[in-house]
């Protein structure tokens, strides 16, 4: 569910900024939705270091790497475009690159989990 919760918040951001056009915006919308992938990723970081049956850890593993694959996916600039979406400006580097950055979190949340369960267990 914090994974649902960061894509939701990214996604939001994404359409409100971005979508037709970069049109970026710092007011009470963006904080909100900052301040809620915050949230979501302070929650990632308290289960992955908590979890500890396989299945749950499997599952997790599973939507860290989907999250890394659609940043990685995202990452190309958009093409610029005519006609009823007409799209002036790609959105720049570093907000995709901070898209990647927030979307990579979890699966750096689940390898220091998983390091941290195996140093517990003395392997």
């Amino acid at each position: 569910m914090a994974s649902a919760g960061l894509y939701l918040m990214l996604v939001m951001l994404e359409l409100y900024w971005n979508f037709p056009d970069w049109q970026p915006r710092l007011d009470s919308i963006t904080c909100g939705l900052l301040l809620g992938a915050a949230m979501s990723l302070v929650f990632l970081w308290l289960f992955a270091r908590a979890s500890g049956e396989k299945m749950t850890r499997a599952a997790s593993l599973l939507v860290s790497v989907a999250l890394i694959g659609l940043a990685l996916y995202v990452m190309p600039a958009e093409p610029t475009s005519q006609g009823i979406l007409e799209r002036e400006n790609s959105s720049p580097l570093w907000y995709r690159g901070g898209r990647l950055v927030l979307l990579g979190l979890p699966g750096v949340f689940w390898l220091a989990g998983y390091r941290h369960r195996q140093r517990q267990a003395g392997i």
